[in-house]
């Protein structure tokens, strides 16, 4: 039984492919004695394995880009009667640990400290001259408090963010700095 677009009726029984007009795409084969389809069903396969290649190429690279860090410790310096506490307010810092700020221009990392006022007079904490300042951060790095200025009245404990910004040029490695947490007796504002 001949097939249209066979005339001979010797079309292979394997191969289904034809094109809508006349020639039989099927007949052509590859050295092997395949269909051109396998070999394009082959170098597609090497393609993608190559993209996957090189897309973990490119996750390897940037984990060696995030491993640029900078790690920093600071000591803490406050009033009498100004206690820094961990984030949740309960336990007493004598330390600062920031997890690692990046390499990349304006990383930023940050950490909330709680202040309690322990003594038995009102304390303000101030923007100018600041309540909280640091010291001792490598070049490039700069340090920030979310703190605003306000009476703290005995016994009060309010929550502050600290923050760490890389603007692009300071140096891979651990460093040590101080943060300073002051309270004034007067209101300069």
């Amino acid at each position: 039984m001949a097939r249209r677009g066979d005339p001979r009726g010797k079309l292979d029984k394997h191969v289904k492919w034809r094109c809508s007009k006349c020639c039989i795409i099927g007949r052509l084969r590859g050295g092997n004695g395949l269909p051109m389809f396998s070999l394009s069903r082959r170098l597609i396969a090497v393609l993608l394995a190559l993209v996957a290649i090189g897309a973990g190429s490119y996750t390897a690279y940037s984990i060696v880009v995030i491993q640029q860090n900078i790690i920093g410790t600071g000591s803490i310096n406050s009033s009498p009667g100004l206690s820094v506490l961990d984030s949740s307010c309960s336990t007493p810092l004598t330390t600062i640990s920031f997890s690692s700020l990046g390499a990349a221009p304006g990383s930023t990392i940050s950490l909330t400290v709680c202040l309690r006022n322990t003594g038995n007079q009102a304390f303000y904490l101030e923007s100018s001259p600041p309540s909280v300042s640091f010291s001792g951060l490598p070049s490039g790095v700069t340090g920030a408090s979310s703190l605003t200025p306000q009476q703290l009245a005995p016994g009060t404990t309010i929550a502050i963010t600290l923050s760490l910004t890389n603007d692009g040029s300071a140096a891979s490695g651990s460093f040590a700095f101080t943060v300073s947490f002051r309270g004034y007796s007067t209101s300069t504002g």
